[in-house]
């Protein structure tokens, strides 16, 4: 078993072709080549980035394209094991934009909420802002500047220009247009630990409970807007693997483990920002349990 977590290491630890293509590539932008480097899998993480997006659903039919309606994410330092800071931004759905009473009932989120909501390319930007505020990517010394240079922001107001109108959707193309023409979104100022540490000795991944998040929810929702998805979502650690390697026994579902680990369900289960916050309280568990984590899902 030692063997094996040497090998996983070490493995881990060597550069990905994406990675190496990056560094090669003199068209790369700086902060393109930021984000890969944020992105890469580590031997080191300094810290993880629990998340857990709620999305449209129904329980009579399928919903397609199934869209983000909660963004949040919780920021956990590693070394410590506490948690550093929390994000949650509601999300307009485009193609569906009226949830459904499954949907209400299931997760908690209002129609209000979600019609208030920002943009995905729009949350993405703040969440990515939210990152540099905590100087996540290498070389942010700008803090928020990087971020607002960042892979998917240069392509959210080119969105809304450009609307639906090209996919064939009466009156959507407008409503489109019009959205994208708004401000961006406020600047964050610089988190509470931002200054506690080298911004070039940082690194973190995306923590997620299964691989649905970012295997299969973000990627197909930018894939049908016509959006890349930014490097440092594109690795991510399933905690339910990570959760078998210490403990020996499958994860199951966040509740199993919150209930393996003696630890008490807190909030409201299927709201965004509450599991994100149950989630990070399993992995710190992990973490005084001596895990060391490390990347499981790429796409």
């Amino acid at each position: 078993a030692a063997a094996a977590a040497a090998a996983s290491r070490a493995a881990a630890a060597a550069p990905t072709p994406r990675a190496a293509a990056a560094s090669t590539d003199t068209n790369t932008t700086a902060a393109t080549a930021a984000a890969a480097t944020a992105a890469a899998p580590s031997s080191v993480l300094t810290h993880l980035v629990v998340l857990d997006f709620e999305a449209t659903c129904d329980d009579k039919r399928r919903v397609q394209p199934q869209e983000i309606i909660e963004f949040p994410a919780v920021l956990v330092d590693v070394a410590s094991g506490t948690v550093v800071d929390e994000f949650q931004q509601y999300v307009r759905p485009d193609v569906h934009p009226r949830l459904t009473p499954f949907c209400t009932e299931l997760t908690g989120i209002q129609q209000h909420q979600t019609d208030a909501g920002v943009s995905l390319p729009e949350a993405m930007a703040r969440f990515n802002a939210w990152l540099a505020s905590h100087r996540m990517f290498p070389g942010s010394d700008h803090v928020v500047e990087q971020a607002y240079d960042h892979e998917v922001q240069p392509q959210v107001l080119a969105m809304g220009r450009a609307g639906r109108a090209g996919r064939g959707r009466a009156g959507r193309g407008r409503a489109g247009r019009a959205r994208g023409r708004g401000a961006l979104p406020p600047r964050p100022s610089a988190g509470p630990q931002a200054q506690d540490q080298d911004p070039a000795q940082r690194a973190f991944c995306i923590v997620t409970c299964g691989d649905w998040d970012l295997g299969s929810c973000l990627r197909r929702q930018l894939k049908f807007l016509g959006l890349p998805t930014p490097t440092h979502m594109r690795s991510w650690i399933n905690i339910k693997h990570a959760f078998q390697s210490v403990y020996g026994h499958k994860g199951g579902s966040m509740v199993a483990m919150l209930d393996r680990l003696k630890l008490r369900l807190k909030g409201r289960h299927h709201s965004g920002i509450d599991d994100s916050r149950n989630i990070a309280r399993i992995a710190i568990t992990m973490l005084k349990a001596g895990w060391t984590p490390q990347p499981t899902g790429h796409r």
